[in-house]
């Protein structure tokens, strides 16, 4: 479509792999991408290390609206 492909700036993004083609930009990973990404590894794998992950996202957001919020 043309739309992206004179992009320049700060391009927010939930890692789709077509999005790393476009090199005049920064890539900021979308995080309530990677929670849904989390969630979904937690209810399947059960895994420790992703409710780890989890919880430290959110507590960083937290944290954050509350600097905010200041």
């Amino acid at each position: 479509m043309g739309i992206l492909e004179e992009f320049i700036g700060k391009l927010v993004h939930d890692h789709w792999k077509p999005y790393f083609s476009f090199e005049d930009c920064i890539h900021i990973l979308c995080n309530a991408h990677h929670l849904r990404e989390l969630v979904a590894v937690i209810q399947d794998e059960k895994v420790l290390w992703a409710e780890l992950m989890k919880t430290f996202l959110l507590k960083a957001k937290h944290l954050k609206d509350e600097a905010i919020s200041k």
